[in-house]
């Protein structure tokens, strides 16, 4: 079909570029790796070894002069405080708007109206939906397109009752190439067939109960349980070779 606008050449032409931009299109990576044996002391070896001081920030696609320390004297990093406030919401009576999910891995917003006009002014300084969810990609945090845990975001720092692993997550300046990388549901983690984490932190074996928590299990590929954490040009040791 040639459009009445264009002539035949220039729709061929359009009609290779589109075809060329799909082959070439890129997908999101979910390279999970798990760490919620973690201790304080193997976060405190890490920031002695790799020489983190506070809100680490990692210059991404160009070169800038790094900053260290909190921007614009904010005492409280992003990633804690969002921690904190989890761990604080239903207590306030506001779990219905957001929450950890069962697993501790993940959180999600369940209702963005509520979270935007009652959590927000509360407990950060955005008033729009899109400046939180411009800080979550700041800090590397990933959105969950399938399963049970659709729409909620998660980082393999980010963990229920270890709020101390957010002391290695670090503010990319500079986010992306700009052009959005596609959704790839058959490789985001399965987090219901992992060990669920208590309030504490502390890792609790959790059978899988729900068909389609299942289904998931079949289809995703197991988690990745390395020898050493690498991120960027630093190498961060783990104790979690004997993980079953």
């Amino acid at each position: 079909k040639v459009w009445p606008h264009c002539s035949k050449g220039q729709y061929q032409d359009e009609k290779t570029s589109r075809s060329r931009m799909k082959k070439n299109r890129s997908f999101v990576q979910h390279n999970y790796h798990d760490h919620a044996l973690f201790t304080t002391e193997d976060v405190n070896a890490i920031m002695r070894d790799t020489n983190l001081k506070g809100e680490n920030e990692v210059p991404c696609s160009r070169k800038r002069k790094s900053r260290h320390g909190p921007k614009g004297g904010v005492t409280t990093p992003f990633p804690l405080k969002l921690h904190e406030m989890l761990d604080k919401i239903e207590a306030d009576g506001h779990g219905d708007i957001i929450s950890w999910q069962p697993h501790g891995r993940c959180f999600l917003v369940h209702n963005p109206a509520k979270f935007v006009s009652t959590v927000m002014p509360i407990y950060f300084r955005q008033t729009k939906l899109t400046s939180f969810q411009r800080q979550l990609n700041l800090y590397g945090f990933s959105r969950l397109t399938s399963g049970l845990d659709k729409n909620g975001y998660y980082h393999e720092l980010f963990l229920r009752g270890k709020p101390y692993l957010t002391r290695l997550m670090a503010r990319i300046r500079i986010k992306g190439t700009g052009t959005k990388a596609a959704s790839s549901p058959s490789t985001e983690p399965d987090f219901y067939a992992m060990s669920r984490l208590s309030q504490d932190g502390c890792p609790i074996l959790q059978e899988v109960s729900s068909a389609m928590a299942i289904g998931n299990r079949l289809r995703r590929p197991a988690v990745m349980i390395p020898s050493s954490y690498s991120s960027g040009t630093s190498a961060y040791p783990t104790k979690l070779e004997n993980v079953p």
